[in-house]
């Protein structure tokens, strides 16, 4: 990997990841079977999206917002940091 993301935490790896490709950071993280449901649906829904008479304006839409959503559902199942609101007190 690239020596500056070395220094990122888990979560913020695992985020940027499902942002360029959908289900990349949940496979980072080892939650297969999550990583194949975001890329199969991204998939499932791109070829549903091409099959229509659907905008490419629309399309690219549907791929940004499927992106987003896969980053933030990596950053909610990656661990968190040890004090970061785990009831331990510390921070």
């Amino acid at each position: 990997m690239i020596r500056w993301i070395r220094g990122w935490p888990v979560r913020t790896k695992a985020v940027v990841l499902s942002v360029l490709i959908a289900g990349l950071g949940q496979a980072y993280l080892g939650r297969f079977g999550r990583a194949l449901i975001w890329f199969a649906g991204v998939i499932g829904v791109t070829v549903a999206l091409n099959r229509g008479d659907t905008s490419e304006n629309v399309r690219l839409l549907f791929g940004v917002v499927l992106g987003i959503l896969s980053g933030i559902d990596a950053g909610v199942v990656a661990p968190r940091p040890p004090g970061d609101g785990d009831g331990t007190g510390t921070r």
